[in-house]
């Protein structure tokens, strides 16, 4: 699609392999959301050349399947009011997502990094008028949910800083 994204690919073991959410799932106790692999792939075997190192012009390209990986909670919340339907309108066209965004959707896990976080936080930005910083974009915010709370909240506390100075000129 243009952009760089992580790709996993595995082979198990076990009679039936772990599906990439179960997978994902596993993954982020154990790594920061920003190294979740967009896409899992499992392999019955790694195609390897004769040294024995895999090799990886032989791996079939990585397919998207996002469905149900986005999701942190067991179901799919559609946006309930209109700051959280501009950014799941917003995150669906910088992810380039197949269906529409959830509110409790994982950035990372559709297939989010941090040069698309840039990206929303432009966007953020021209369309709520709200300077969000990228740190808060990318480790703390990584939900339609979340994120449409901070928007809220900046927007309140403009609003809250506007006012004071108001009431302080009228002084």
């Amino acid at each position: 699609d243009g952009h760089t994204h992580l790709a996993t690919y595995y082979t198990t073991n076990t009679p039936t392999p772990p599906t990439p959410t179960q997978l994902r799932t596993h993954l982020t106790h154990h790594l920061p959301p920003a190294m979740i692999p967009t896409y899992l792939t499992h392999l019955t075997t790694l195609p390897q050349h004769p040294n024995g190192k895999t090799n990886t012009t032989q791996l079939p390209p990585p397919v998207a399947d996002f469905e149900g990986q986005g999701s942190v909670g067991a179901e799919r919340v559609e946006p309930r009011d209109e700051v959280e339907r501009e950014l799941a309108l917003i995150w669906t066209e910088v992810l380039g997502t197949p269906a529409s965004v959830g509110v409790r959707d994982d950035f990372y896990a559709l297939g989010g990094h941090s040069l698309l976080a840039v990206q929303i936080v432009s966007r953020v930005r021209d369309t709520f008028g709200v300077e969000l910083p990228l740190e808060r974009m990318i480790s703390g915010r990584p939900t339609v949910e979340a994120l449409a709370a901070a928007v809220q909240e900046i927007q309140l506390s403009d609003t809250d800083e506007a006012e004071l100075l108001a009431a302080l000129a009228a002084l």
